[in-house]
């Protein structure tokens, strides 16, 4: 495979054991595929059970569940769009012209990542809320006041990282163009790590009320396991999204 020397003059010479032919690509389209539409289909019997089987009006924790699968659509997008230029490949193998492109796709999907915790943070706390409608923990109000905190301030510290924000994708072109005032994946693991901390604040909302609750300890720790379900998947994150 012949290499253009900007992208080797950019990321040095691959390493000579190294099969530039490897590629992640069909991994990360049938992940993301398999999930999306999963969480699709989640979504969707949720839905029927709440309209046909319970014969109740949708309330705003299911509506926000079905709003969070818009930026799920967008990362799928993004992941299937952005193979056509090179993201699931080695940096090598990646096309001089590609270069851009494929960077505004990274970009793209921190921006879009960062919109889907939102709407299913918020729609956990409504359905705590619903459940919990006697007594509302205060503990509530503190996260959806952090959860919006949360993504506020990461959005603005992830636009105004580089400036021009262009510049996250042109720097290879000119690096005289702008400059970044931190570095894009040291911001992403901060914002992970803070999103992390709210998951953990989220799941710990019920705890509380249910330990109050009129009934026997193993009853209450059955409970408190249906709530903390969600615990699994507070886990050290595996799909950052690191720009090259």
């Amino acid at each position: 495979m012949n290499l253009t020397r900007p992208v080797e003059s950019i990321f040095g010479d691959p390493p000579p054991d190294l099969d530039l032919s490897d590629s992640n690509v069909a991994r990360n389209n049938g992940v993301a595929s398999t999930l999306t539409v999963a969480a699709t289909l989640i979504v969707a019997l949720r839905m029927y059970t709440r309209v046909k089987i319970q014969k109740l009006p949708c309330g705003p924790d299911d509506w926000l569940i079905v709003v969070s699968l818009v930026p799920a659509y967008g990362s799928l997008a993004c992941t299937i769009i952005g193979a056509k230029y090179g993201l699931g490949t080695h940096v090598w193998a990646v096309a001089e012209e590609n270069l851009v492109p494929m960077r505004q796709l990274l970009y793209s999907y921190g921006l879009v990542y960062l919109l889907s915790m939102p709407p299913i943070k918020f729609s956990i706390l409504a359905f705590y809320r619903r459940i919990f409608a006697a007594a509302v923990p205060r503990t509530l109000y503190l996260c959806a006041f952090l959860t919006l905190a949360h993504y506020i301030g990461c959005t603005v510290a992830y636009i105004s990282c580089c400036q021009p924000p262009s510049f996250f994708w042109t720097a290879f072109q000119d690096p005289t163009t702008g400059r970044c005032a931190c570095a894009m994946d040291a911001l992403q693991l901060a914002s992970e790590a803070t999103n992390m901390l709210t998951d953990v604040l989220i799941l710990s909302v019920p705890i509380p009320p249910v330990l109050r609750l009129q009934m026997r300890t193993a009853q209450k720790v059955l409970v408190l396991g249906i709530f903390l379900v969600g615990a699994l998947c507070v886990l050290p994150p595996t799909h950052l999204t690191i720009p090259i």
